[in-house]
């Protein structure tokens, strides 16, 4: 009987340092996929920065221009469907 008590110990301790290993694969990864996504953000607030700056004609540079060039088309698009929607009529009310 004392055989299979420490064969059963010796697998659960398997058991265990797979899932403490599992958990230390995952906490890395997690880590990892945070630090992409900050540095995701960083860029993006750079790019904002840089077109701010580019607007107020601070900064200038002719491989950024296309960016802001598209940027600019993007927010004149949703400039136009946001006059157009208030340009619309109200629906009527549903009767209930």
């Amino acid at each position: 009987m004392a055989h299979y008590t420490g064969a059963a110990v010796s697998f659960l301790d398997k058991v265990k340092k797979t899932a403490e290993h599992a958990a230390d694969t995952v906490k890395t990864e997690v880590q990892d996929l945070q630090t992409r996504n900050d540095i995701v953000r960083t860029y993006e607030n750079l790019g904002k920065k840089a077109f701010e700056l580019m607007e107020k004609n601070e900064l200038a540079n002719p491989e950024l221009e296309p960016f802001a060039d598209r940027i600019r088309q993007l927010k004149a698009k949703l400039e136009a469907a946001d006059r157009a929607g208030s340009e619309q009529e109200p629906a009527p009310p549903a009767d209930a």
